[in-house]
């Protein structure tokens, strides 16, 4: 049986300690095709570095509409990545992050299979402001998509 995994997270730090493993493992059960899904800069990052060195992934690059709010009131990166410990955050606002998502796909067609995590969530915070700038960045989302005809990966809650 052929197994792909359209959704992962193993750049996440819970994962540092045993990602070489479950990597070995998904291996060993015949995960043939392994989607590493990036939620801001630093995942996104993250995510396209363990597609280069792993045959088998492939990268999802985008921004977290739990991440967007953020972003845009120029709040640091909150989840220091291993391998990224002395990341800094390049991009401060909505179109500094697109332009530069822009010129990373360009760069990495190989690698780069679909765009997102990106969509609506109202969980954490719910307020009209909130709600107006996940739209915005939802819409960057899919102009690039649309640009470099790939699919989005949708995250609603």
């Amino acid at each position: 049986m052929k197994i792909a995994d359209t959704h992962c997270h193993l750049s996440f730090a819970n994962f540092d300690t045993d990602r070489s493993e479950i990597i070995a493992k998904d291996l060993e059960a015949g995960v043939q095709f392994s989607l590493q899904i990036g939620c801001d800069e630093i995942s996104s990052l993250a995510s396209l570095k363990l597609a280069k060195n792993h045959d088998f992934m492939f990268a999802s690059l985008g921004l977290h509409p739990c991440e967007v709010a953020g972003l845009i009131k120029g709040e640091p990166i909150k989840y220091p990545l291993q391998g990224f410990e002395n990341h800094q955050q390049i991009n401060q606002n909505l179109s500094d992050f697109f332009t530069w998502l822009d010129s990373l796909i360009d760069k990495n067609k190989e690698q780069v299979l679909a765009l997102g995590e990106t969509g609506f969530d109202r969980y954490y915070n719910n307020s009209e402001q909130s709600f107006i700038w996940q739209q915005d960045s939802f819409d960057r989302h899919l102009k690039l998509c649309d640009k470099y005809n790939l699919p989005v990966v949708i995250h609603t809650r």
